[in-house]
């Protein structure tokens, strides 16, 4: 792993302590930092310090609302709009209807489906950062 892994904060959102757990020492064990959520936090403790990717579930606490209030929220604010964001869920048939895909599409969002083995989730986060680091140095230059 990279140098760059170790200074890359990723906050991971999910009601299940046993998938947070899970996740989180999969992420330590590649490098990343990695800050954890029960519930959909407030905007305000996301912004400091802000993580360089966001991975959570469709659902927290049974309430997909919540969850997609977030993330709206947090496109709608111009110093989180550009962290991206992985929804980690088994909910196939929602993130497959033509409505949830087109807004899922238009936010940016990445999906990796539950159950997903350890490789693909550290593939989808390398490869989210990867592309964000190149949208970042295009609008930096």
């Amino acid at each position: 792993m990279g140098t760059t892994a170790w200074f890359t904060h990723i906050l991971l959102i999910d009601d299940s302590q046993a998938m947070l757990d899970q996740v989180r020492d999969l992420l330590e064990a590649a490098g990343y930092r990695v800050s954890i959520s029960h519930t959909v936090p407030a905007l305000t403790l996301v912004a400091d310090p802000s993580p360089q990717l966001i991975v959570q579930d469709l659902r927290v606490a049974d309430q997909a609302e919540a969850a997609w209030d977030f993330l709206t929220l947090v496109e709608l604010r111009p110093d989180l709009a550009s962290i991206p964001v992985i929804l980690c869920t088994a909910e196939a048939d929602a993130v497959g209807n033509p409505e949830m895909a087109a807004n899922l599409d238009r936010l940016g969002l990445w999906v990796v489906l539950k159950p997903f083995s350890a490789d693909d989730l550290l593939a989808a986060v390398a490869e989210t950062l990867g592309a964000q680091r190149l949208l970042d140095q295009a609008r930096d230059a």
